[in-house]
C-alpha cells in the first residue's frame, strides 16, 4: 500500500486510485498504446471551479473517459500509472522509426554512391561494385 504514497492519503482518494487502476490494468491492451489525463474546467455561477481530471482514450472508434475526480494526486498516480504501460509501445515506435530514418538514409547514400561510380564506369548491383577495372595493367613490380 506505500507503494502508491496511500499511506499520506485519505482513505476516499486511495479507493478512487484503486478502482481507476483495476479499470486501466483490465484493459491494459487499450491503455498500453493510448490513453492520457484531461484537465477541465466549468463555470458555476460566476466561478471557475477545477481543475477536474478525466482518463480519455478512443475505444472503437469512439472517444471514452472516466471521471477521475479533482484531486491532483489522483491525476498524476493514473498519468504515472499510464506511462508505465505506454513505456514499451513507446520505446517500439521509437525503434521503427529510427529503422525507417535509417534505411532512408541507406538508400540516399546509395543512391549518391551510384552516381559517383557511374562517373568512373562502374555500378553498384546490391552492395557489390561492378564493372571495368580502374587500372589497364596490373602492377608486377618491374
Amino acid at each position: 500500500m506505500n507503494d502508491t504514497g496511500c499511506a499520506r492519503r485519505n482513505r476516499k482518494q486511495c479507493e478512487r486510485f484503486r478502482e481507476v487502476s483495476e479499470f486501466v490494468r483490465a484493459r491494459e491492451r487499450v491503455f498500453s498504446r493510448q490513453g492520457t489525463i484531461v484537465a477541465t474546467w466549468r463555470e458555476h455561477e460566476g466561478r471557475r471551479l477545477g481543475p477536474c481530471y478525466r482518463l480519455a482514450w478512443r475505444e472503437q472508434g469512439r472517444q471514452r473517459s472516466l471521471y477521475l475526480g479533482c484531486s491532483p494526486w489522483i491525476a498524476e498516480k493514473v498519468r504515472e500509472l499510464l506511462a508505465a504501460l505506454q513505456k514499451e509501445s513507446g520505446e517500439a515506435r521509437v525503434l521503427r522509426q529510427l529503422e525507417a530514418d535509417a534505411g532512408a538514409l541507406l538508400r540516399w547514400s546509395k543512391e549518391l554512391l551510384k552516381n559517383e561510380l557511374g562517373r568512373l564506369g562502374l555500378s553498384l548491383k546490391g552492395f557489390e561494385v561492378r564493372g571495368g577495372r580502374l587500372a589497364e595493367k596490373p602492377f608486377t613490380g618491374t
